[in-house]
């Protein structure tokens, strides 16, 4: 998928280690500490998009010193990490939530201006009477990547009046 909407650089992490292959793309290492010599810090951004138990420790154990790890994966259970490697490597964690309402009408502008081409994200479509189907689809991770829902059958009147 990513290759399909354009990155730049694909890791997949069956192949080889991703760590190894960030640490190759983000250039040389610097020392723990920017206060004891000069030089920029590499501009690595990790995103844990999984939201699993161990993920997080494993990317802190993984990434190169000075990365940002944006957490964006949901993990609905208690998870351990050691702050101590994180704050060794000067790690940046971020976590983050929800969209906000601009960068929603941002994504729609672009979609509808084909600014961004969402095609090869959707894997499926079904209608509004299928989405406990399209749920059931969307859980194994190789299956389907994203299920667009349409609602073609409340154009006609009677249907429309049925889901009041």
């Amino acid at each position: 998928m990513a290759e399909l909407t354009g990155a730049d650089i694909v890791i997949d992490a069956h192949e080889g280690s991703p760590y190894t292959s960030w640490a190759e793309l983000a250039g040389p290492s610097l020392p723990n500490s920017p206060l004891l010599t000069g030089g920029e810090r590499p501009n690595t951004v990790v995103f844990e998009c999984v939201g699993l138990p161990g993920v997080l420790q494993a990317l802190i154990e993984g990434v190169t010193p000075h990365t940002r790890v944006v957490v964006v994966g949901v993990c609905n259970q208690p998870d351990l990490i050691t702050p101590v490697t994180a704050i060794t490597k000067e790690l940046s964690l971020q976590f983050v939530f929800a969209y906000r309402p601009e960068e929603f009408a941002t994504s729609l502008r672009w979609i509808a201006e084909s600014v961004v081409d969402i095609r090869p994200w959707i894997t499926a479509t079904r209608s509004l009477d299928d989405v406990a189907e399209a749920f059931s689809q969307l859980r194994p991770p190789s299956e389907h990547s994203k299920i667009l829902i349409t609602l073609d059958h409340l154009r006609e009147p009677e249907a429309l009046g049925q889901t009041r």
